[in-house]
């Protein structure tokens, strides 16, 4: 009997790790069981976005340092922060170790750090009209 309560303990155990890293449970920032541990989390550095990457609402892109961007409700949060003035976001784009955001009108901004800078696709440097057509650059 001693053998099955062990086994039983231990699948308790492991089942609590894998919610946990599935983010269905764990300690939140107050210390409450149960909370949201993504919400405020900083990714490891190694799933950062693919270059050309974009994210829509619900889904999220990872700049080089491990910030987690995403889009909810047209608003940019950047590690569960919501920004102040980012808003009518549409689209968020990772290129050449940047985030942009497209807003809802067509318009670009890059993240500098700091602020927002307006800006132009910057996609469309890496590409040139070839008798009427996109063509990438080679």
């Amino acid at each position: 009997m001693k053998r099955l309560r062990f086994i039983g303990c231990l699948m308790a155990v492991v089942s609590s790790f894998a919610l946990i890293a599935c983010g269905g449970g764990g300690v939140d920032d107050a210390g409450a069981i149960g909370g949201d541990v993504g919400a405020s989390a900083v990714a490891d550095a190694s799933t950062t976005s693919d270059n050309g990457m974009t994210a829509r609402a619900g889904a999220q892109i990872v700049d080089v340092v491990g910030n987690v961007w995403k889009i909810e409700n047209s608003r940019v949060y950047e590690n569960g922060t919501q920004d102040p003035y980012a808003y009518n976001v549409s689209m968020l784009l990772m290129y050449n170790n940047s985030a942009y955001n497209e807003d809802s009108s067509g318009k670009f901004s890059r993240w500098t750090g700091s602020n927002w800078e307006k800006c132009d696709d910057p996609r469309a440097d890496a590409t040139s009209d070839v008798g009427g057509t996109r063509a990438a650059r080679g």
